[in-house]
């Protein structure tokens, strides 16, 4: 980890704990540059959604693969990149990117009929102010940004 003023530089490899324990350092952190509990709570639920598509798609649960997460605090902007070298987004844009669709699954059907998947990016949307997706020199480059008050 590296950390300036309001700076921060995560780096792990994929496993079982990675999430967590990356999670656990990222809010560690963002509490002490003073940023707002509830913000605090946003980032994470944000970054935990991400980072499992991460673990779960980009690298096909293969334990070892490398990750980073960069933070940038700014005045009322929190800045997050995560930066991955699995498997490409479909596609190569973020889902919903064509149709900028961004609303929630379909709920008004029987439970047994209730989607199993979906619900992360119509999250990860609903709590950032703007995403944006990269594909370069073999990595994923997912940049997030969001109202960060302290």
């Amino acid at each position: 980890m590296t950390c300036d003023p309001h700076k921060l530089h995560i780096t792990a490899s994929s496993s079982r704990f990675a999430v967590r324990s990356l999670l656990s350092e990222l809010t560690d952190e963002l509490a002490e540059w003073g940023l707002d509990s509830s913000c605090v709570s946003i980032v994470e639920l944000v970054t935990a959604e991400v980072l499992n598509n991460v673990i779960e798609h980009a690298f096909k649960f293969e334990d070892g693969k490398p990750f980073e997460v960069k933070a940038q605090w700014e005045t009322d902007e929190l800045t997050l990149e995560i930066i991955d070298r699995g498997l490409p987004m479909p596609g190569l844009q973020l889902p919903d990117t064509a149709t900028g669709k961004r609303s929630s699954p379909e709920v008004d059907v029987p439970v047994e009929d209730l989607p199993e998947g979906g619900w992360g990016w119509f999250l990860i949307r609903d709590l950032t102010r703007e995403l944006s997706y990269l594909r370069e020199e073999n990595a994923n480059h997912l940049v997030i940004r969001m109202d960060a008050v302290a």
